[in-house]
């Protein structure tokens, strides 16, 4: 449900709402222009160890055409995905489709806590279900489900959306620039999914090294560190206009 990596690889937060503002040798051969869904993305990196996420919705942003947000100036030392959403209906062009999908709609479950990642941010614990209710009294759209990932694949494979997907970073590993977390226990990070053909998924990883950002990975073993313990199966929609 949020990220924070360790120096140059993530993050969540402390107010209701963040403030103003193994693949194979296959993958690792995909064309560079598919790396990035077709094109029409640029990569952003993140700053710091904590700011994957704002860093990902910037990487969106540009892709709509949204130009100086300030999002990555967002005053924050943890980032969780509904603060994403809420940042993302923000500064979103008007009629832009816009859904979250999660398993855990409210308070995060006390197992969170008990992971070395999130027992750094007790805090949370209140202001996490704050945040959601700002996002229902707002109209947003958030479902307290898993997402269909034969839908995600269909939705990417067309060009009609991408996604912020929350993902445990150990169990990724880009085959084209080898990124990916080596934490000894969860390491939640966000990335966006760009674009998806066959079994192979594309993203850009805002920790990630390859030529602008473009990673690839078997789409299962994206299925791997999106489902692990701790990310709640967050998952951020973006209708592409």
């Amino acid at each position: 449900m949020a990220t924070r990596l360790d120096a140059a690889t993530n993050s969540k937060e402390n107010d209701a709402e963040i403030g103003a503002d193994g693949a194979g040798a296959g993958v690792a051969g995909a064309a560079a222009g598919a790396l990035t869904g077709g094109g029409g993305f640029e990569h952003v990196r993140q700053r710091g160890d904590w700011d994957c996420g704002l860093a990902c919705l910037e990487m969106v942003l540009r892709r709509v055409r949204v130009r100086g947000s300030g999002v990555m100036d967002a005053p924050r030392s943890t980032v969780w995905t509904v603060d994403l959403l809420l940042l993302l209906h923000r500064f979103l062009p008007p009629g832009c489709p816009l859904e979250y999908t999660t398993t855990c709609a409210g308070a995060p479950p006390a197992s969170h806590f008990s992971l070395e990642f999130y027992a750094k941010a007790p805090g949370d614990a209140e202001r996490v279900p704050l945040a959601f209710a700002t996002a229902r009294d707002r109209g947003l759209t958030v479902r307290e489900e898993e997402a269909d990932l034969g839908v995600v694949a269909a939705e990417l494979g067309a060009g009609r959306a991408c996604f912020v997907a929350l993902v445990d970073y150990r169990l990724l590993r880009c085959a084209v620039c080898g990124a990916g977390g080596r934490a000894p226990s969860y390491q939640g990070h966000y990335i966006v999914l760009t674009g998806c053909e066959g079994g192979t998924l594309y993203y850009l990883d805002p920790a990630g090294a390859a030529p602008s950002g473009g990673c690839a990975v078997e789409f299962r073993a994206f299925s791997a560190a999106w489902a692990a313990a701790g990310t709640d199966k967050d998952l951020l929609w973006v209708g592409l206009l």
